[in-house]
């Protein structure tokens, strides 16, 4: 999967697409299996998308979860990471509706306020909005092979 976003004019059936030209949120968990293609897919977008909105209308959120829903409560059998990290307090359904609301109703101020990056730092058990160059603080800087 990584293949297609790190080398697509390397991959002659990818020649022919198009930079991306709307606005993505990216939405991953620090315990999800494709946590790596997640960030490497939103820094790609700041890379390579086709078109100024893209790259300035792009999110991230990265929870302290897993892929399955056994991990949406931010219980894990040797980490615990409290309320802030469960659903009732983390709903992922107002980013979703904001970003709807900014990107497909076109209503300008959905979004105002918000940074392009929300984080749950594991350290700390707290949500943090982070401005987007604070995304390489994550691990290595890159999160693409």
């Amino acid at each position: 999967m990584v293949r297609w976003l790190t080398a697509a004019s390397e991959v002659p059936e990818l020649k022919a697409i198009a930079p991306a030209v709307a606005s993505a949120l990216r939405i991953g968990g620090w315990y999800d299996l494709f946590i790596g293609q997640t960030l490497c897919a939103y820094g790609e977008m700041k890379a390579r998308a086709g078109s100024a909105e893209a790259r300035a209308g792009r999110h991230l959120i990265i929870w302290p979860w897993s892929h399955d829903p056994s991990g949406f409560l931010g219980h894990f059998p040797d980490r615990d990471f409290g309320a802030l990290a469960g659903l009732d307090a983390a709903s992922p359904t107002e980013p979703h509706l904001a970003f709807f609301d900014r990107w497909l109703k076109g209503r300008q101020d959905a979004l105002d306020g918000r940074r392009l990056v929300r984080l749950f730092v594991m350290e700390i058990d707290r949500w943090r909005d982070e401005p987007d160059s604070h995304v390489a603080r994550t691990g290595s800087g890159s999160a693409c092979p």
